[in-house]
């Protein structure tokens, strides 16, 4: 009876063990690559989406500071009814 040699025996043994870890791999996964696929350059993330937030809040208090802000919402609200009242010029006639 012919044995074969040891070195052959751990061969075979590892490269079954091998295609057992791939095929229970592919099972769990549910595919046979455990790469995430690629979402390309300009793909959201969560840290993107955060990003982009920050941008925006920081445009809108931009904009905010440009016009004015509240203070001279108020100073125009109090100039529109003054505007309503007749002056003291309007009263008098002249």
């Amino acid at each position: 009876m012919h044995l074969p040699p040891l070195r052959a025996i751990l061969v075979r043994k590892a490269t079954g063990l091998v295609r057992c870890l791939g095929a229970a791999n592919f099972f769990l996964e549910g595919s046979a690559m455990s790469d995430e696929p690629k979402t390309g350059p300009f793909g959201l993330n969560p840290t993107r989406i955060m990003i982009l937030l920050m941008g925006a809040l920081v445009l809108l208090i931009s904009i905010g500071m440009f016009l004015g802000g509240p203070n001279s919402y108020q100073a125009l609200r109090d100039a529109s009814n003054a505007a309503k009242e007749p002056t003291a010029e309007q009263l008098s006639g002249d």
